[in-house]
């Protein structure tokens, strides 16, 4: 890189570091909270299992149990499924078949 920075591209760079490394600290106190919560939980069994699927890393399976809660007021797998709107709706009539789409929309729950 070739030029020279002025003192107050230095500072803005110096500043704009120091707030990363704020948020850096924000983000593993937060890891550590979910961490603790899980452990409170019980739920690291849940969260080992979710990771061994490919592409399902610590944090999105933390994420997958904070959303799904208690799994066990899911009386099959297929609930939980029905309710995530994973299962992809197969409509009949007449005779003929479409099948549909995943459901699951932004909602509140």
């Amino acid at each position: 890189m070739r030029g020279e920075l002025s003192q107050i591209d230095i500072w803005l760079i110096r500043e704009c570091l120091e707030i990363i490394d704020s948020l850096k600290g924000k983000i593993n106190r937060l890891d550590s909270m979910i961490n603790q919560h899980l452990e409170k939980q019980q739920k690291q069994d849940q969260l080992q299992i979710l990771m061994s699927i490919y592409g399902i890393s610590y944090k999105s399976g933390s994420a997958i149990l904070a959303e799904i809660g208690d799994v066990n007021v899911f009386p099959r797998p297929k609930s939980l499924v029905g309710w995530s709107g994973l299962a992809p709706a197969l409509n009949e009539s007449a005779g003929k078949s479409s099948n549909g789409h995943i459901t699951r929309k932004d909602r509140s729950i």
